[in-house]
């Protein structure tokens, strides 16, 4: 369900493709591009078992409006039967971006039955530590495209040059073998 939308419409977003064995994000500047997710049959992954099983309807396939055509990472499929889809609370208030948090969290699909959690990653707190590590990773990801707003209601921006103290962490996770995925972001000020 996109952010910020009144509607109770439920749609899909795709993210990431695995590409051999590396799993890379989906947009314009990585040059990797969906040509159709018209009737894909997707699995709806959730806590390592599987909800069931549904297809997506990419309405693009005719009308190609600005967003699908330049940034397929927004582009918006729907469900053939919306009906089927499981509804899970979002009991803790996640997934808040500009708006306020969705009373339902949104579900993982993937497109092949792979949803058994056979490395057990279980929710963890990352220590400050994780800062120092991640400000070059976040400084490479971002480039010199990070900006802040002007003071006193301006509108013009300027230039961030960000450091440890700006950056957030948020819930991450840890695998029984060690391995970590680390949710960062930067502060709002």
């Amino acid at each position: 369900m996109p952010m910020c939308k009144k509607d109770k419409t439920r749609s899909a977003r795709a993210l990431f493709v695995k590409k051999g064995n590396i799993w890379k994000k989906i947009d314009m500047m990585s040059g990797i591009t969906l040509s159709s997710l018209n009737t894909i049959e997707w699995f709806i992954a959730f806590d390592g078992r599987n909800l069931g099983k549904l297809k997506t309807i990419d309405p693009t396939t005719e009308k190609i409006d600005f967003f699908s055509k330049n940034y397929e990472r927004d582009k918006i499929l729907l469900f053939e039967r919306p009906e089927t889809l499981p509804e899970i609370e979002n009991k803790e208030r996640l997934f808040e971006g500009w708006c306020e948090p969705p009373i339902l969290r949104p579900l993982v699909l993937v497109n092949k039955p792979f949803y058994k959690d056979p490395e057990r990653w279980r929710p963890f707190r990352p220590d400050v530590e994780y800062k120092a590590k991640l400000l070059p990773e976040m400084k490479n990801a971002i480039g010199d495209k990070a900006y802040k707003c002007g003071y006193s209601g301006e509108s013009t921006t300027v230039p961030w040059d960000f450091q440890i103290y700006d950056l957030i962490l948020y819930k991450s996770y840890r695998s029984e073998s060690g391995k970590v995925l680390i949710s960062i972001g930067l502060a709002a000020y």
